[in-house]
């Protein structure tokens, strides 16, 4: 049985275009909010409010690095679930323009 109850942050961290795109950026290296801002053009507090989001959703974590807080993603299975949902969505676009011929 799945709890969904603990599975809601989760999909609800996942559900907002900004997440997502400072998810992507993490997929290659941790970054620092200074970077997340320069790398997504989004403003430091929001960068800021949504790393606090993905972290309480259990999808990011973070080590402090001398003076800087680096932002990684908070293990294989968030890059999992990443390339599987693009796959989900390859393969949905796919599906679609086959029925469509």
């Amino acid at each position: 049985m799945i709890d969904i109850d603990r599975l809601m942050p989760m999909f609800r961290a996942l559900g907002e275009r900004s997440r997502l795109l400072i998810l992507s950026e993490l997929l290659d290296e941790p970054r620092h909010v200074g970077d997340l801002v320069r790398r997504t053009e989004l403003g430091q507090s929001l960068v800021s409010h949504h790393l606090k989001v993905l972290r309480e959703a259990g999808l990011v974590s973070a080590c402090r690095r001398g003076p800087f807080v680096y932002y990684d993603l908070a293990g294989p299975h968030v890059r999992r679930m990443l390339e599987n949902g693009q796959a989900a969505g390859t393969t949905e676009a796919h599906s679609g323009q086959d029925q469509d011929k």
